[in-house]
């Protein structure tokens, strides 16, 4: 396994691709925080807690449907086009391109259900949290079928032709040893996302979402726990991640630019965690909105860091 030289110009890639993971994540992380959330709001009768999920949900339709428009019509792209490359996985090995893109399908489709049920909430509770709890499994789906895949393609596996060999294929891809600390670097920060700019569409929607004070200094001072907590255990998996690959890079040409690639997603990681505290420990904490901005952004520039990590290990997986 050849490790590529460092180029500085891939920086810019590397920011565009940070973007895009930020917004399917931010998508796919916010029916798990808003299906906990309501839960929480009947076991604890907190209505500001349901309204926070109403919210929530609502902004992570709109970046499901983002991320949907940007990974289906990527691929029409690149098929109309006639990049050889996308031609596999569109005949012989549509089982796994299926899977794939299933598991975002039906997400979309259940979180979209959950988003606008609200009304109907009250008659149905069970109902409704059913819908939500459907589509954060199937965002749990969603992160995991396209990153075993990745592992086993990187590992130079045969990818599966058929629907019998299907779950074989992804669970051997879930058993590999950089499969965990991926899926909870990605999960962890779907959660962070979501929070994170879940502040931001509160300072957004505040004029049309007219709640009242006591419900915005309630919701932002949760939303920005979460995000503080999920950060934080975003930095330890990334550091995780890199324990597990340094001997692998130890050696290598980049082995001392993924050191800092992963001390700087994650040291940007805790800092926007401790801007997050600002908010959590306000007493007006809707008076901190540049604190909260500021945050979602060093999360964002974080995600650069962490996701070169992350392009490290799968490097690493190859053999």
């Amino acid at each position: 396994m050849t490790f590529p030289d460092f180029n500085p110009r891939l920086l810019g890639g590397h920011a565009l691709l940070a973007i895009h993971f930020a917004v399917v994540l931010t998508g796919l992380g916010a029916f798990p925080l808003a299906v906990v959330s309501e839960y929480i709001a009947g076991a604890k009768k907190k209505v500001f807690l349901k309204k926070f999920a109403q919210q929530v949900s609502l902004m992570g339709v709109l970046f499901v449907f983002a991320a949907l428009l940007s990974v289906f019509g990527s691929m029409a792209y690149l098929h109309y086009t006639g990049a050889q490359d996308i031609r596999p996985w569109l005949t012989t090995l549509r089982p796994i391109t299926s899977a794939n893109f299933g598991a975002l399908g039906v997400t979309a489709l259940f979180a979209t259900i959950y988003a606008f049920t609200w009304k109907g909430s009250r008659k149905a509770p069970g109902l409704h949290k059913l819908w939500g709890v459907l589509a954060s499994l199937g965002t749990l789906a969603t992160l995991a079928c396209p990153l075993s895949t990745e592992l086993m393609s990187m590992a130079n596996r045969p990818l599966p032709g058929t629907v019998q060999e299907l779950s074989t294929f992804l669970l051997s891809g879930m058993g590999s040893l950089f499969f965990a600390p991926l899926f909870l670097l990605t999960l962890t920060l779907a959660v962070a996302f979501a929070a994170a700019f879940g502040l931001v569409w509160m300072i957004l929607r505040r004029g049309r979402d007219d709640w009242g004070r006591d419900y915005y200094s309630y919701a932002s001072r949760y939303c920005a726990g979460w995000a503080a907590a999920a950060s934080v255990a975003a930095a330890a998996c990334t550091g995780w991640l890199f324990y597990t690959i340094q001997p692998t890079v130890a050696a290598a040409s980049l082995g001392e630019m993924t050191r800092y690639f992963t001390m700087g997603g994650a040291g940007l990681a805790v800092l926007a965690s401790l801007l997050w505290a600002v908010v959590l420990k306000a007493a007006t904490p809707m008076r901190h909105k540049p604190t909260m901005v500021i945050a979602a952004l060093c999360l964002l520039v974080a995600a650069m860091g962490m996701f070169e990590t992350w392009a490290m290990t799968l490097l690493a997986a190859t053999p």
